[in-house]
Parts: C-alpha cells; structure tokens; sequence
C-alpha cells in the first residue's frame, strides 16, 4: 500500500506522514523496525528513508557533472555515501518463504546488510561490466571509496 500521488500532492508533509505512519502499522510485520514499515508503505518525498530521492540524485548527478565523483557529492548534498537499507528487501524475501539467497553483487555492503537484516547469502556471485570512457570512473570511485569487487 502506498500514499496516492493526489494525496501527497495535496496534503501538508505532516498530514501525509500521519496516514503512512497509519498505513504502515496495519501492514506491520515483526521482523521489521517501524521506520522500516513506513518506508515500505510510503514513496511520498516526505517520508523517503531508504534514499536520498529522486530530486536530490538529480542534484548528485548535476555535481558530478561538475566534477565531484559520486560519493563526493552525496556527502555534498549533505547524505552519506551509500544510505539503502537492505531491512525491507530482507523482509519481502522472509515473507515468501525465501530462507538464503545466491547473490549477484560486487557490494560487499549489499551481503553484509543482507545478513544483518536476517537474510542469508549463500554465495555470492561477482559480476564484470566492462568500462567505457563515460563509467571508468564512476566504477574506479565505487570500488576505491566503497569497496565494491571488481
């Protein structure tokens, strides 16, 4: 379940975050925080914790264009490298009965809060994109300053 985009158009941050926060505890699950449940019932930019949302990525791309690398300009914008939770995905994966995943990542971070989160990754399986002039050094920042794998 998910706010409308009529309704957060048309309702102040506050009135919007009342009706997640309402949405989230009929759909809550034990596993999950409540933070957790009201950013999974709500894509509102009011209420967004998973990311730094669509506008602000525009404004993290519009740095880079400048010249700031990825991180340096989430951390210009004010957020943290890499904010995605992995609580959510963990979650949707226990609700279906998933007990371990086989996952396709060079995020070291990505099966680390994957396994917080209770999931368990039973093998990991790198993945090889090659660079091009426009990417060498999105993927050369990723894996010096956040340890991504190959």
């Amino acid at each position: 379940m998910r706010c409308s985009r009529a309704f957060t158009r048309r309702a102040s941050p506050a009135r919007c975050s009342e009706a997640c926060a309402a949405i989230a505890a009929r759909s809550s699950t034990p596993r999950s925080s409540a933070s957790a449940r009201k950013a999974a019932a709500c894509s509102c930019t009011s209420c967004r914790r998973a990311g730094i949302g669509l506008g602000n990525k525009v404004a993290a791309y519009q740095l880079q264009d400048e010249g700031k690398d990825t991180v340096e300009a989430n951390e210009a914008l004010g957020f943290e490298a890499d904010l995605r939770s992995y609580d959510i995905a963990a979650g949707i994966l226990q609700d279906l009965g998933v007990a371990s995943v086989r996952l396709m990542t060079n995020n070291p971070e990505k099966i680390a809060g994957l396994e917080k989160a209770g999931m368990k990754v039973s093998a990991k399986e790198s993945h090889w994109v090659g660079s091009t002039e426009h990417s060498a050094g999105y993927l050369s920042t990723k894996k010096a300053k956040l340890g991504h794998l190959s």
